[in-house]
């Protein structure tokens, strides 16, 4: 039974795929990963649907405020700055670099806020398992997008 649910989601990903690539939006793919992420979060991990219905709000939250807040602020920095590279002054990289480490540190801070949130509502090792199963879900997507691109680079020569 839960072989035939992994090879249905993963079926549903591939199928996907193409819809993440065209997305014309860019938030839209952020919320097509988003719930990928998460039915895979709730797949691996051992969350009875009670707790399911604990985490999901609390996680979502956090989820969506690391993203709007931090990864977007993150990308326009780094956009602003990537065409002044061979010529920005060293007070102008001091001011960049300072920006970007305040970023990581409110990332870092907000994934620790949730991680205590989660625990008090679920218990240390609930939380360790779904740590546990996002971590899974990157490396998972890493591996795809490594091989997607080693096809194209196959295809190109």
């Amino acid at each position: 039974m839960k072989t035939m649910t992994i090879k249905r989601f993963w079926a549903f990903c591939l199928c996907s795929m193409p819809f993440f690539i065209a997305a014309q939006n860019k938030h839209a793919g952020y919320d097509r990963v988003k719930a990928i992420k998460m039915s895979f979060i709730v797949e691996k991990s051992t969350l009875s649907p009670d707790e399911e219905s604990v985490f999901w709000p609390i996680y979502d939250e956090y989820e969506d405020l690391i993203h709007k807040k931090i990864r977007r602020e993150s990308y326009t920095l780094k956009k602003s700055y990537k065409n002044q590279l061979p010529s920005i002054s060293d007070g102008d990289a001091e001011i960049i670099l300072k920006k970007m480490d305040s970023m990581e540190q409110l990332k870092l801070d907000q994934t620790r806020l949730r991680n205590e949130v989660l625990m008090a509502k679920l218990g240390a090792a609930k939380v360790l398992s779904i740590l546990y199963s996002e971590q899974l879900f990157n490396k998972e997507m890493f591996h795809r997008s490594r091989n997607k691109s080693k096809e194209i680079t196959k295809k190109k020569y």
